[in-house]
């Protein structure tokens, strides 16, 4: 992973995400981290203890097969994809591998963070677990739409 950056990003007034809102009214809950191509995010099997959303760029997400030494791809994370989510809810291990595709950059919440927001916003917080697993569900719903076409 890169050193944190100090570039911050400033979404624009319109439509703003919960993520985006959270960043803006909680902005030491975040930290942002670019991303060269081929680099990982996180790695299968480590400690998952925060979540994060692109902001630019794209991810990918792969899961090492047991069988082979291959990797399946489970998906690609675009602009405003939340990833991670399950390390944000559960603080468990990485099930997948998040490797930059092309140069990114991801805004980071860790568990502990997440929890402090929820405790002093708890409406905020709420509506952001709200888009977080929005975006699970479309992840999701790619990942069996691209099974369908397999079998």
């Amino acid at each position: 992973m890169s050193a944190q950056s100090t570039r911050i990003f400033k979404p624009q007034q319109q439509e703003l995400s919960r993520w985006n809102q959270a960043m803006a009214f909680a902005p030491d809950c975040f930290r942002h981290l670019p991303l060269a191509p081929g680099e990982s995010l996180w790695q299968e099997g480590a400690l998952a203890n925060s979540a994060a959303m692109v902001l630019s760029g794209k991810l990918s997400l792969k899961k090492q097969l047991q069988e082979s030494n291959s990797q399946l791809v489970l998906g690609v994370c675009g602009l405003g994809c939340i990833l991670g989510e399950a390390g944000l809810l559960e603080g468990r291990i990485r099930e997948e591998t998040a490797v930059a595709l092309e140069p990114s950059l991801v805004a980071m919440i860790s568990r502990d963070d997440f929890l402090r927001l929820s405790t002093y916003h708890a409406d905020l917080a709420q509506e952001f677990m709200l888009e977080m697993l929005g975006s699970l569900q479309d992840r999701l719903v790619g990942a069996v739409s691209r099974l369908t076409t397999i079998f």
